[in-house]
């Protein structure tokens, strides 16, 4: 069997590739003491963030007329620190009927009715006659929190709803 240094010798390699070589074999060993000491080493795979997560862990379940939001059991630090709000964006696929007017219920909280013109997009907290600068700081409070929720359209829409 060759030894490291006649294989490099064969190959015409000079002192630099057998420092090179020594380096090599030196983390190795280091690798391996690492290894069976129970010492993690970082791994180089693409981390999830916790706003990553906060969206793959809140569910929302249900229908127009009675629907839930349940968030994740913790909300992550990095969410907390960074200082996100939270709000809801409304968008609607056609402008509602003129006349239809929209009620919130959020937790037994009652808001409106509201007429919205055109398809949106709409801020939750700028139509119950807010702000964006209203919106909830992300934060603990959302730890394992559900949220009900019910949109109760009136108006010329049950007309429409009616006829067809």
């Amino acid at each position: 069997m060759m030894r490291n240094d006649q294989f490099l010798k064969k190959l015409g390699c000079s002192g630099s590739s057998r420092f090179i070589d020594k380096v090599i074999r030196v983390f190795i060993i280091l690798v391996y003491f690492l290894s069976i000491s129970g010492v993690s080493i970082p791994s180089v795979q693409a981390q999830e963030t916790g706003l990553d997560y906060v969206k793959a862990n809140t569910t929302i379940t249900g229908m127009l007329t009675g629907f839930t939001a349940q968030f994740p059991e913790v909300i992550p630090e990095d969410v907390v620190t960074v200082g996100y709000y939270i709000n809801s964006r409304i968008t609607l696929g056609k402008a509602l009927p003129e006349g239809t007017q929209v009620t919130f219920d959020r937790d037994g909280n009652v808001f409106g009715p509201y007429t919205l013109e055109g398809t949106g997009p709409f801020w939750y907290t700028v139509i119950i006659g807010g702000t964006l600068g209203n919106s909830a700081a992300f934060d603990h409070t959302y730890d394992n929190a559900t949220e009900n929720y019910s949109i109760t359209l009136t108006g010329r829409i049950l007309n429409k709803l009616t006829q067809h």
